[in-house]
C-alpha cells in the first residue's frame, strides 16, 4: 500500500468580503514579475464581456506549481500534484508577498484551506474492503445487493464559510476501483500554523486510514 499521487494539492487563502480582487492581481504579478523563479503569465482578457463575471485566472508558475486567482471565490490558491512544493509555494506567498504588497493577513484573509484527492494502491480490492467494514443486516438492502461504497467523517455542524472545517471522503477510485483507493480532503482553518501542521501530517494521516480499513 502507498500513496500514488495527489491530484491535485490544494492550499488556498479565502479573503474576506470587500477585497478587490482586480487589485489583487495587479499587485501579485507586479510582485511576482521582479522575481526569477517565477513565470509570470500574460494578462488575460477576462473582463472583455460586459456583465460577465470574471472566472479563474492562473497568475504565475514556479515548479510546476500554479499561482491561480478565483475571483468568484475571493481566493488565491497554490495548486499542484507535489505537497511540499505547493505547501512552499503557499508559504512564500501568504507570508512574504501579501504582506510586503500591503495586506494584513489578520483582517483580510476569511480562512486558508487544503483541498485534495489522493489516490492510494491498495494490496487489496477496496470494493471488498469497505464492503466488509461495514454490514448492514437489513434484509431489502441485501435483495439489492447493496453495500458501503464509501463513507465520509467530518465536523459538518461547523458554518462551512467559515472558520474551521475537517472532512475526509474514502472511496475506491473510479478508474480503477480494484486496487486502488481515492481519498478526498478538505481542512479549513482560520490559523495558517494549523494549515502548516495538517499538511505535515496528511500523508502519514491516509496511510493509517487504509491500514486500519485494510487491517
Amino acid at each position: 500500500m502507498e500513496v500514488e499521487r495527489y491530484e491535485p494539492f490544494h492550499i488556498g487563502i479565502k479573503f474576506e468580503s470587500g477585497q478587490d480582487m482586480g487589485v489583487l492581481r495587479s499587485r501579485i504579478r507586479k510582485a511576482l514579475s521582479t522575481r526569477n523563479d517565477y513565470k509570470v503569465m500574460g494578462e488575460p482578457q477576462i473582463e472583455s464581456v460586459i456583465g460577465i463575471a470574471p472566472g479563474k485566472t492562473v497568475l504565475a508558475v514556479k515548479d510546476n506549481v500554479k499561482i491561480e486567482l478565483n475571483f468568484p471565490a475571493a481566493a488565491l490558491n497554490t495548486i499542484g500534484e507535489d505537497p511540499k512544493k505547493v505547501s512552499d509555494t503557499f508559504e512564500e506567498v501568504a507570508s512574504e508577498i501579501l504582506p510586503s504588497e500591503g495586506y494584513d493577513m489578520d483582517l483580510v484573509v476569511s480562512f486558508y484551506e487544503i483541498i485534495t484527492h489522493i489516490t492510494i494502491k491498495s494490496d487489496k480490492e477496496p470494493t471488498e474492503i469497505l464492503s466488509n467494514f461495514m454490514k448492514l443486516d437489513l434484509e431489502l438492502l441485501k435483495q439489492r445487493d447493496v453495500r458501503l461504497s464509501g463513507f465520509k467523517m467530518s465536523n459538518e455542524f461547523t458554518v462551512r464559510d467559515k472558520g474551521r472545517l475537517t472532512e475526509v471522503i474514502v472511496e475506491p477510485n473510479a478508474t480503477s476501483p480494484r486496487d486502488k483507493f481515492k481519498v478526498s480532503i478538505v481542512c479549513r482553518s482560520i490559523d495558517k500554523k494549523e494549515i502548516a501542521q495538517f499538511h505535515e501530517k496528511v500523508e502519514d494521516l491516509v496511510i493509517k486510514l487504509i491500514q486500519f480499513l485494510e487491517a
